[in-house]
């Protein structure tokens, strides 16, 4: 009890920053042996040059951890090795770890967090891996000094570094295979613990984050525009069971679903750019974007979803952008290739995608061009109509803005009108 509240009060001065003022050094071994601490220009002094060094270290508390053996230059670890780690950080203790639903789950004083589990036994073809790369398991389990060095370390958290593997994601890799490709999304260099918490992570997610200062998922926290998707048509927490199963029958979604946008987004895997999924209905006569819009909005399949009456690909444009004729500001649309590439000041004819004139994470009730009454095609997710239908009208004057908002609704066109 004594070591305990001897470890807390130095941990609360390492915090403070002034735990190397209370310091007290470790007894000496032997007379010849007359050192101020463990870590000197003398002796263990590799110590002290990692970038993120741990707080006890720092305060030069080792014998918070370590008990010298007199008359011997070695030491005693605590007998149980994660104890040691949770006399201070109590909140990871054995007994918080728990099954729930058969999953595995961190539980503290507010809520219950999913968490990668630490206690299980590894197979033996993982063991085998697990062990290549230098790490260490404690009675054939993970446990907290298998991924973190008590001393500190060169990468954030104080994660180990894995044998010959420059990247921190390793440390994942070790159990986990690559699954990305090409079109990976977008990665900080913190890579895997940029969006997934080893310990701390929302309940029937893959240890999916939530944001820093909410309760959306770490999606939003980058991606703070797309939050106006919530509580639209195409936020799929809303969805019936039945375009739910349209969904699956159309697209190569994840095993796990636990956010909307994983209804049309794979971070890890796509085949498209902005991560889009797969349909599984190929077809090259489309844009990639449109297929993925077509496979619900002109399907006879998608039942309970609106279904457009005309979809046509817009004959190539010479221009990307013109200067607004009244405020002299660049209009520059949003054209994408063939692969959803983003395209801007082409000097090849740019066509028109869906993406184009719809932006499918925010629903427009709010703009001018939705004046009717809502649910109408007017303000079906379309960009801001007083730019558009100034681009527009360069070629189609006074029809530009039934045409942009009413296209697909319209009743076919003369053959003299589509050329």
């Amino acid at each position: 009890m004594f070591m305990k509240i001897l470890k807390f009060f130095f941990c609360f001065f390492c915090v403070l920053g002034v735990g190397e003022l209370l310091s007290t050094p470790p007894p000496l071994n032997t007379k010849k042996m007359n050192y101020k601490g463990c870590a000197t220009s003398a002796c263990h002094s590799d110590i002290h040059n990692m970038k993120y060094p741990h707080g006890p270290i720092k305060a030069g508390g080792c014998n918070l951890c370590h008990e010298p053996i007199l008359e011997t230059h070695k030491f005693k670890l605590f007998p149980n090795a994660r104890k040691m780690c949770t006399d201070c950080h109590d909140d990871f203790a054995q007994e918080n770890f728990v099954k729930k639903d058969g999953k595995n789950t961190l539980k503290t004083e507010s809520q219950v967090f999913a968490s990668h589990p630490i206690d299980d036994l590894l197979g033996s073809r993982t063991k085998d891996k697990f062990l290549g790369t230098g790490l260490k398991l404690h009675a054939g389990k993970i446990d907290c000094l298998t991924c973190h060095n008590p001393h500190g370390a060169n990468e954030v958290r104080l994660l180990r570094p894995v044998k010959n593997q420059k990247e921190q994601p390793a440390l994942c890799h070790t159990c986990h295979e690559k699954k990305f490709t090409t079109n990976i999304h977008p990665m900080k260099k913190d890579q895997c613990f940029e969006c997934h918490g080893f310990h701390r992570s929302k309940l029937q997610t893959t240890l999916i984050k939530f944001e820093k200062d909410g309760e959306e998922l770490v999606c939003m926290e980058c991606h703070t525009e797309k939050k106006k998707l919530m509580q639209t048509k195409h936020d799929s927490s809303g969805w019936s069971e039945e375009v739910k199963n349209h969904a699956r029958k159309s697209f190569k979604q994840p095993k796990k679903m636990f956010a909307p946008c994983q209804s049309c987004h794979s971070v890890h895997d796509s085949a498209h750019k902005g991560s889009l999924l797969v349909s599984k209905k190929t077809s090259e006569k489309h844009y990639r974007i449109d297929m993925f819009c077509l496979e619900c909005h002109k399907n006879p399949e998608a039942k309970n979803i609106t279904q457009i009456q005309n979809y046509f690909q817009h004959i190539g444009i010479p221009i990307s952008s013109i200067d607004d004729p009244d405020s002299g500001e660049e209009i520059a649309p949003r054209f994408y290739s063939h692969f959803a590439e983003g395209v801007k000041n082409s000097f090849e004819p740019v066509h028109l995608s869906c993406a184009t004139c719809h932006n499918p994470h925010q629903w427009t009730e709010n703009d001018q061009v939705a004046k009717t009454k809502p649910g109408n095609i007017d303000s079906s997710f379309l960009i801001s109509s007083q730019k558009m239908v100034k681009f527009c009208s360069t070629c189609h004057d006074q029809d530009a803005y039934k045409l942009y908002t009413k296209f697909h609704f319209l009743k076919k066109r003369e053959k003299s009108e589509k050329k």
